[in-house]
């Protein structure tokens, strides 16, 4: 081989090489990633805390149960899914926000069975929030993790929550049905108001942590249909169709008088005749806007 050709080849090669390192990562074993855009960084801060968030759920409940399934088994597969929403922020050469969760800031359960009930409820939340999330326009690496997460809460952990809280529901009559919907709509309400409340006035308290809790009420609300193989109904609501508020102290005014409607519906529906896994989450989510939600906003008011 001449000397000139040899050189002609050894070009050729940096150059390919070259290219090939362009396309890939600093370390040439990947694509490097599409930087987030604000909207597809706000998703994926919500997929990580809701990670975080049933990280710490399912710890204190192999805690406070012991290594019983499927809590010991699922704690795991939790940490794995929150290393690898770390890792997209990581690749991008972004540090990963911290977690708003903790062991003490996690609810208790006072048996395993209310805590599997509430594991599946969970679950049927964090599914519906990666198909809202799906939506967005996202880098197909954010895409693809949102996308293998949504498909194991849904078809793995609900499922094995939904054995250990006690099997399959009995069907419901269209009253029943009637009172599950318009709870479930009530929720939905409370929590794009208070997600428009945040867009328009930023991440105020107590606005922030309470529409985090209205989408696991969404969850639980929605578990009454998805275990009995109903359509969960779409929502009449989204951001751009609930009231704005020109300041914070209009705002809290109007989530107070949201709040006393919410509780208001539910003692009215509470006096139907309710199947016994209804009745309970009506009295769960009562109870979250009457003595919790309520005098957060009248504290802001």
């Amino acid at each position: 081989m001449t000397r000139i050709l040899r050189r002609a080849i050894i070009s050729l090669a940096a150059t390919f090489a070259a290219g090939t390192m362009a396309a890939c990562g600093d370390d040439g074993v990947g694509p490097t990633p599409a930087q987030l855009t604000d909207a597809a960084k706000a998703a994926l801060d919500e997929a990580l805390q809701d990670a975080n968030r049933t990280y710490y759920t399912y710890q204190v409940a192999t805690s406070d149960f012991g290594s019983t399934a499927p809590f010991a088994a699922i704690v795991n597969t939790e940490r794995s899914y929150t290393n690898a929403l770390s890792e997209l922020y990581r690749r991008r050469g972004v540090t990963p926000p911290a977690s708003h969760w903790h062991a003490g800031n996690v609810p208790h359960f006072q048996h395993r069975q209310e805590a599997c009930m509430a594991a599946e409820e969970g679950e049927v939340a964090t599914e519906m929030m990666f198909e809202r999330l799906l939506r967005l326009s996202l880098p197909a690496d954010v895409r693809q993790t949102f996308a293998n997460h949504r498909r194991t809460a849904r078809e793995q952990h609900r499922l094995a929550f939904r054995s250990c809280a006690g099997g399959t529901i009995g069907p419901v009559g269209a009253e029943v049905a009637a009172a599950m919907a318009e709870a479930l709509q009530d929720e939905f309400h409370a929590y794009y108001t208070y997600q428009r409340v945040i867009d328009d006035l930023g991440g105020v308290a107590p606005f922030v942590a309470i529409h985090d809790a209205e989408w696991l009420h969404i969850g639980a609300a929605s578990t009454l249909f998805v275990k009995r193989d109903m359509t969960v109904p779409a929502s009449a609501w989204t951001p751009d169709n609930v009231p704005r508020f020109t300041n914070l102290q209009a705002a809290c005014a109007g989530a107070v008088a949201a709040e006393i409607e919410n509780v208001v519906m539910y003692d009215r529906l509470l006096l139907l005749n309710l199947p016994a896994d209804v009745e309970r989450v009506f009295e769960h989510l009562r109870e979250a806007s009457l003595e919790r939600h309520l005098p957060a906003f009248h504290a802001c008011d």
